[in-house]
């Protein structure tokens, strides 16, 4: 029962900030308060988005969007407009109530519908609703419509506060400038009201739940206004009264809710505003003549279309991109789509590895000095190299000098063996086959439009045969020097097509280790450059053990802060009905949504309490390799919005769709001489920066052994935290 209360407490308040598209608390505060300037419509609102929530409770919808409060948020808007438009009596209140679950039903139907093309209901129910429920009032009940008019500012002039004077005095000042009163009015309209004030407290919410929102506030508005000054009409006049608050909400929600916020959506805004104006204007006309008024159809008429137009695209805009994942506000919409641009760019491509095992070096890449020209320019010939450079060792008269001779070829992915030539003999050194040019070959049919081949392997070395299924690293064969082939090396290229040697394509490998100058570092979906010595990631048993979290695991945590004091903290792994896989803290609220991708686990995600552990777990481990060496680095980009300074941030918003001036880096390195068999050590660290200059840096120590998760350690300059892990059921 106490769930059941608190999950429609929830909804209550959270349905209040979902008509400006946002889920701040605040803001929902705040127009809760605003709802109750008249105490009547306050009342008929709650009413309305209670019977809805109630409703859609006891008929099983979905729990979430309940508390979100996506079923109640219309009903909410009728219940406030229909108390606020005719007289105060227990029969409206009660129509309010039967209205409401019309509405709801309404909602489902239009989620479904609208749905079944990606596309939201937004309002739409609510004008079904209102408009039947004004019908019926006018014609079968005949409510008298009300007088009632919130007049703030006689009861401002008489209370005896300077601060309230003061206010009083602004406010008389705004009342004398038509640009400015008429934005807050138009915010008010949203609520039924005509106020100043109310505006003003609207307009200070949507600054404090989203700087990008509050801004596309005031560019719909001012668009609006100058295109309809440009016809010689005043969004002060009656008819015209509806183009202020529609064209606000349009503004949010194309310019930042819906769309990724951008230059692009931003220019979408304005360069819409005037059809927004003429629909606006066009449908009032309509409807007038049915005695009805057009309240927020236009807005809902020309996001709805507007989106549904961008659905139909066949070449995707890139700076139109529409918002797949809600993240509750355009500023997390837009920091988690630069972040996962950034991290995740090249995931679209098929993950390939590396044609064999340990550390080889790249004698020619792309658009190589000598054979990878014109259409076969986007090919890679791999060597051996010692300390010294050389390819060989002794004289290197022979094959078997080389270090690369008669080594183990793999596949470098999942595929079946679509052609192998096979039957010529390798080349002695510094001789060439030109009439069998790529010697012998295997090519792996990976799908339809998608090959590799690889090139000059060793006669009679292949283990597989034409049609045989290959796993990604199995032994296909040894590298030779068949074909035009000087010295034993290994060529690799990806194709479209099936035939041997044909036009290759730019493919990057998907996870690999660049070794060089001294250091290994993990690349992800990158192309290695010539001279650059790679490897595979080669699994660690152990860190691949950890980082196997399954549904139902449990991690216990004790951890000690710099008074010695002393707490226990649980996490759960979950995975969700859409396969979405995180950790959860009960304690704090906090989620911690991650993948494990062959050779890699990472997060990518965090919502919660940014003073729980579980975030601090969430930075130190942000990206970690399943394979390590000594000395073995990563490093990763954060999005803005979870390490970032909340004043900095703040001003970071307004700008953030046209330029990000500051940047959180992730590193990783495994310690040298801390990676065995029964132990492994790393050190982590997340840098914020602003311009390049370093303002923010968190450091991390992680330890694990054969029980998991052994400890880790928290250092943030001002706190220091060592979290012991007691417990790691798998």
């Amino acid at each position: 029962m106490t769930a059941r209360i608190k999950n429609i407490t929830e909804s209550i308040f959270n349905s209040y900030p979902v008509i400006f598209f946002s889920e701040s608390k605040l803001f929902a505060a705040i127009l809760f308060i605003v709802s109750f300037f008249d105490y009547y419509a306050g009342l008929g609102g709650l009413i309305g988005l209670l019977t809805a929530n109630i409703t859609a409770y006891y008929l099983g919808f979905d729990r979430y969007k309940i508390r979100k409060g996506y079923y109640g948020f219309n009903s909410l808007i009728l219940g406030i407009g229909i108390a606020m438009e005719f007289d105060q009596s227990y029969t409206i209140l009660w129509a309010v109530v039967f209205a409401s679950m019309l509405v709801l039903f309404f909602t489902v139907a239009f989620e479904a519908s609208l749905g079944k093309n990606y596309l939201p209901f937004l309002s739409v129910p609510f004008l079904f609703g209102f408009w039947a429920l004004q019908l019926f009032i006018r014609n079968i009940l005949q409510v008298p419509l009300s007088i009632r008019e919130i007049n703030y500012f006689s009861e401002l002039g008489f209370v005896n506060s300077d601060y309230l004077k003061y206010i009083f005095s602004w406010v008389s000042s705004v009342q004398n400038n038509d640009v400015i009163r008429l934005y807050f009015e138009s915010l008010s309209a949203i609520f039924f009201q005509k106020s100043v004030i109310t505006g003003l407290l609207i307009s200070l919410g949507l600054l404090i739940s989203s700087r990008i929102s509050f801004t596309l506030s005031i560019i719909g508005y001012a668009s609006a206004y100058l295109v309809l000054n440009y016809l010689g009409l005043s969004i002060a006049g009656y008819d015209y009264s509806f183009v202020g608050f529609n064209s606000i909400l349009f503004a949010i929600a194309v310019g930042g809710y819906f769309i990724i916020p951008s230059r692009s959506s931003y220019t979408w805004v304005i360069l819409l505003t005037p059809i927004m104006v003429i629909v606006s204007l066009a449908l009032g006309y309509i409807f007038k003549s049915m005695n009805l008024m057009i309240y927020s159809l236009p807005f809902n008429f020309v996001v709805l279309l507007f989106l549904y137009v961008l659905k139909l695209r066949i070449f995707k805009s890139k700076g139109l991109s529409e918002t797949v994942i809600q993240q509750g506000s355009p500023e997390r919409n837009l920091y988690s789509f630069l972040n996962n641009n950034y991290r995740f760019k090249n995931n679209q491509y098929f993950s390939l590895k590396l044609p064999f095992y340990g550390q080889w070096n790249v004698s020619q890449g792309h658009n190589g000095k000598l054979t990878h020209k014109d259409k076969w320019k986007y090919a890679w010939d791999f060597v051996i190299k010692d300390n010294e450079g050389k390819t060989y060792k002794d004289y290197g008269n022979i094959l078997e000098d080389y270090y690369c001779y008669n080594k183990a070829v793999l596949a470098p992915a999942d595929g079946i063996v679509h052609d192998i030539t096979d039957g010529i003999p390798d080349n002695r050194i510094t001789q060439v086959n030109l009439e069998q040019n790529w010697g012998n070959i295997i090519i792996i049919k990976h799908s339809d439009i998608f090959y590799t081949q690889l090139s000059h392997l060793k006669q009679g070395s292949f283990r597989v045969k034409k049609g045989e299924f290959v796993k990604a690293g199995q032994i296909i064969a040894s590298c030779g020097s068949s074909g035009r082939s000087p010295e034993p090396h290994l060529h690799f290229q990806v194709q479209s097509t099936s035939g041997t040697g044909t036009q290759t394509l730019e493919y990057p490998i998907g996870h690999y280790v660049l070794n060089n100058n001294g250091y290994s570092l993990l690349k992800s979906f990158e192309r290695p450059l010539e001279n650059d010595f790679i490897s595979n990631v080669e699994m660690n048993s152990l860190l691949n053990k950890t980082f196997e979290l399954k549904p139902g695991d449990v991690l216990r945590f004790e951890t000690e802060d710099r008074k010695k004091k002393k707490r226990e903290i649980e996490w759960v792994v979950v995975t969700d009905i859409y396969n979405y896989s995180y950790l959860w803290c009960k304690k704090s609220n906090s989620f911690a949504y991650f993948r494990k991708n062959g050779s890699i686990f990472y997060f990518y995600h965090f919502k919660g309490s940014k003073r729980s552990l579980l975030y601090y777990f969430f930075l130190a481990l942000y990206k970690v390799p399943l394979g390590c060496t000594n000395n073995l680095q990563t490093n990763d980009s954060i999005a803005a919005d979870l390490f970032m300074n909340k004043i900095v941030l703040f001003f970071q918003d307004f700008i953030a769709p046209f330029k990000i001036f500051n940047r959180s880096d992730f590193n990783l390195q495994f310690n040298d001489g801390f990676v065995n068999h029964d132990e492994i050590k790393f050190e982590s660290s997340v840098t914020n920066s602003i311009f390049g200059l370093n303002i923010k840096k968190y450091n991390f120590e992680t330890t694990i052994n054969p029980a998991g998760i052994n400890k880790f350690c928290v250092n943030t300059g001002n706190k220091t935290i060592k979290a012991l892990c007691i417990e790691q059921q798998q």
